[in-house]
């Protein structure tokens, strides 16, 4: 029998619309069962297999961010995504099959000034140098 697949969302606030905005995250962990909102970090560790819906809020879409894709951070398996409609949106796919520890960027583009951010959502608003997409 198969078991289904919890999804957790996490909204996105990006404030600023270059490449220096910072990410803010709201969220409710599993884990803790604690709500969080705009914290500058995420805490999306799972202990079963679990989707991660992150979502751009009104504001960040209506100054033109979208979110373009997840990269790996160092030598981190790559983790599955899914696009969503209109790059508002990116579902991770977390299969839990082994204990690896999936470290990655969410990249961003402003569609308004052009501007790239990658951004670790689970170390907080410390981008690389040169976007990773």
């Amino acid at each position: 029998m198969k078991f289904a697949t919890p999804q957790r969302t996490i909204t996105i606030s990006i404030l600023g619309t270059d490449h220096n905005a910072q990410a803010l995250y709201s969220f409710w962990s599993p884990l803790s069962g604690l709500s969080y909102q705009n914290s500058p970090s995420c805490d999306i560790n799972c202990n079963q297999p679990t989707d991660c819906l992150f979502i751009l809020d009104f504001e960040a879409t209506r100054h033109g961010w979208t979110i373009v894709n997840t990269t790996p951070k160092g030598s981190s398996p790559v983790l599955e995504q899914v696009p969503g409609a209109r790059h508002l949106s990116v579902m991770t796919i977390n299969p839990y099959t082994s204990l690896d520890t999936y470290n990655f960027y969410i990249n961003y583009r402003n569609t308004i000034t052009g501007a790239e951010l990658a951004i670790d959502p689970q170390e907080g608003n410390i981008p690389p140098l040169q976007p990773t997409m």
